[in-house]
C-alpha cells in the first residue's frame, strides 16, 4: 500500500486502529474498576457477581441476592433470585437494574408503622446518584404485592411505579412558614390497584418529605419536626375519580400520627373502607363531592364523621355504582 508516495506495509495500517482499541480498553477497564468498587460497596464484599459488557457497557450479574443494610436507624433488606446491573462507561452516575422475584423491606426503627414491603415476580429500576445524592430513582413492578405499616391489610397492583428524588435544602435556624422545606419527593402510580381484595383502581400519589435540613437519619428528621406530606392521592376507576386524599404524617412518641381529608363522590364506600368493612348496599356517585376528615395513628385510622349523620344527596344513578374499596 502506498501512502504519500511511499510504500507502507499492510500491517502498519492497522497500528493506529490497534492503538485506539488498546487505549479504549484501558479506559473501559478503569471504568469497570470503579463499577466493581461501587457494587462491592453496595452488595458487600462477600457477594459474588459476574462482570463483562465490553465494549459498549459495564455489566454485572448476581444470582440469589440477599442484601441487608442498616444506616443509622433505617434498615433495608433486598432479596432477589437474580439481579443485573448495567451502566454506560461514559455515564457512571446512572445505573439500570433488573431483578427476578425481588422482595424489598424498608423499616425505620423507633416508629411503629414505618415499614414498607414490596414483592413482585420481577422488577426494573434506574438509579441516578450524583455526589452521594439520589437525584432520581425510578422503579416499576408488575403484579406487585405491597404492605404499608401505616395502613392495615395488603395492597396488590397489576403495575406499580415508584419515583424518588432528594431535593436537599440548606439547614434553616427557624421555620419560615407552616411547613418545613421539602427534602425529598416521592411519586407513585399504579394500575389495577386492589386494597384488601377491593375493586381495581387507578392510583396516583404525590408525597413530600419535609425537614429543617437535608435527610441524614430518621431520628434527625423527627427531631427537626419533620413530616410526610401526602399532597395528593387520587383513586379512580372507569367511572372517573372516586376519591382524592390529602394528609400529613408526623412522628410522635414512637408512632406515626396521621390526619387528613378525603374528597369523594362515594362517601359511604370510603367510610366502610376506613372501618374495615364492606358497604351494606350499592352506592351511587354523588353529584357533589363530599369531604370526610380522618385521623389516628399508623394502622388505626378512623373517620371523624358519623355515617348516620351524612344525610342524603343527589346521585348520578345513570352511571356505574361506586366501587368497593375494601372487602
Amino acid at each position: 500500500m502506498r501512502i504519500f508516495g511511499r510504500t507502507v506495509p499492510l500491517w502498519a495500517t492497522f497500528f493506529p486502529l490497534a492503538l485506539a482499541v488498546g487505549g479504549y480498553w484501558r479506559w473501559w477497564d478503569g471504568r469497570m474498576s470503579v463499577f466493581r468498587a461501587d457494587l462491592g460497596a453496595a452488595l458487600g464484599p462477600g457477594m459474588a457477581a459476574d462482570f463483562g459488557g465490553f465494549p459498549y457497557r459495564l455489566h454485572a450479574e448476581a444470582g440469589h441476592l440477599v442484601l441487608m443494610r442498616a444506616r443509622e436507624d433505617v434498615s433495608v433488606q433486598l432479596e432477589a433470585e437474580r439481579m443485573t446491573v448495567d451502566r454506560q462507561p461514559a455515564a457512571t452516575a446512572l445505573s439500570v437494574i433488573g431483578m427476578a422475584a425481588p422482595k424489598l423491606r424498608i423499616e425505620v426503627a423507633g416508629n411503629a408503622g414505618a415499614v414498607t414491603e414490596i414483592a413482585a415476580p420481577s422488577g426494573r429500576a434506574s438509579v441516578h446518584a450524583d455526589y452521594g445524592r439520589l437525584t432520581r430513582l425510578s422503579a416499576e413492578f408488575p403484579d406487585a404485592h405491597v404492605a404499608l405499616g401505616i395502613l392495615p391489610g395488603a395492597i396488590e397492583a397489576a403495575r406499580l411505579e415508584v419515583h424518588v428524588r432528594e431535593t436537599p435544602v440548606a439547614p434553616i435556624a427557624l421555620p419560615t412558614g407552616p411547613a418545613m422545606p421539602v427534602q425529598a419527593q416521592v411519586r407513585l402510580a399504579g394500575e389495577g390497584v386492589r386494597m384488601d381484595g377491593g375493586d381495581p383502581l387507578g392510583m396516583e400519589a404525590d408525597i413530600a418529605v419535609t425537614a429543617a435540613s437535608p435527610l441524614r437519619s430518621a431520628k434527625g428528621w423527627a427531631a427537626q419536626s419533620g413530616t410526610v406530606e401526602l399532597r395528593r392521592l387520587r383513586l379512580a376507576d372507569k367511572g372517573g375519580v372516586v376519591a382524592e386524599v390529602a394528609a400529613t404524617v408526623v412522628p410522635r412518641g414512637g408512632v406515626l400520627e396521621m390526619a387528613g381529608t378525603v374528597t369523594t363522590v362515594c362517601p359511604r364506600a370510603v367510610l366502610a373502607a376506613l372501618a374495615h368493612r364492606v358497604p351494606g348496599a350499592p352506592e351511587y356517585r354523588a353529584r357533589v363531592a363530599q369531604r370526610i376528615a380522618f385521623g389516628g395513628v399508623a394502622g388505626a385510622v378512623t373517620a371523624k364523621v358519623d355515617e348516620a349523620k351524612l344525610g342524603a344527596w343527589t346521585v348520578r344513578a345513570q352511571e356505574a355504582a361506586c366501587p368497593v374499596l375494601r372487602r
